[in-house]
């Protein structure tokens, strides 16, 4: 399950943000996916510089809610701080857990990627 959320420019509804000459911070940016069975939820503060590498300084107040089960070994942390600009590779963080419910023993997760002064996430739960 891939969730995407693609927002060149703008960035949605309920954030903060702070600006100056050739960067813009953006902060409490909620970072959410669902499927079925499952939702996950983080808020991320992170940078966009022009011409240089974005980087994600915080990520917090994770939440994992799984119906007819629940979870165990839930992690949150910032995989890759900076944008690497040399290898093309975006900036990263990571919300991870185990799933146990009936038919599913399995790990989840829900990530954020921050690159070219854009942000995604992606999911698998």
């Amino acid at each position: 399950m891939k969730l995407e959320k693609e927002l060149k420019g703008d960035v949605s509804s309920q954030f903060y943000s702070s600006c100056g000459s050739g960067y813009c911070s953006y902060y409490e940016v909620l970072i959410d996916g669902t499927s079925g069975v499952q939702s996950a939820e983080f808020y991320a503060d992170f940078t966009f510089v022009q011409g240089g590498a974005d980087y994600i300084s915080k990520v917090y107040d994770d939440r994992v809610m799984v119906i007819g089960g629940t979870y165990q070994n839930k992690s949150l942390s910032i995989m890759r701080q900076k944008e690497d600009l040399y290898y093309n590779r975006p900036a990263y963080a990571a919300l991870t857990w185990d799933t146990i419910s009936v038919g599913c023993g399995c790990s989840s997760y829900l990530k954020l990627f921050v690159e070219d002064d854009n942000y995604y996430s992606d999911g698998s739960m």
